[in-house]
């Protein structure tokens, strides 16, 4: 897991299976939100993990759609809300289908955007809703 580390800071997690959009997020993530430790999860197994272990100090969490193994965004985002945190949750998919948000999980995102969404705006956007 990338950035993996004992933090007394709140956590931004972003969950992503693609290597290339973790890393892009990750450099702007760190320099955007200095206040948080960014972490990016490998795989769905990792982010489970790291939810059921620190979702207390997890203050803002980013999920993709689809991620690895057949598994989906909103499944993450369902075991986050069944913890009873109402920590803000985004979706950030590619494909806003019934597949990647099936119809009665909708209520579990603070926000969903459209892939392709320009990271700087993004970032913007997380700011105004986590200052709200």
């Amino acid at each position: 897991m990338e950035n993996q580390t004992v933090s007394t800071k709140p956590y931004f997690l972003m969950v992503d299976d693609e290597l290339l959009i973790r890393r892009l997020f990750r450099d702007l993530f760190e320099i955007a939100f200095p206040e948080y430790t960014v972490v990016f999860p490998d795989t769905f197994a990792e982010a489970e993990v790291f939810i059921r272990e620190n979702i207390r100090q997890t203050a803002v969490v980013m999920l993709d759609g689809k991620l690895d193994g057949g598994r989906f965004g909103y499944e993450l985002a369902e075991q986050i809300r069944a913890s009873g945190s109402q920590i803000p949750v985004i979706l950030l998919t590619g494909t806003p289908d019934r597949v990647t948000i099936p119809d009665g999980k909708k209520h579990l995102f603070n926000l969903i955007w459209e892939k392709p969404i320009s990271p700087k705006e993004v970032a913007g956007r997380i700011k105004k809703l986590i200052s709200a």
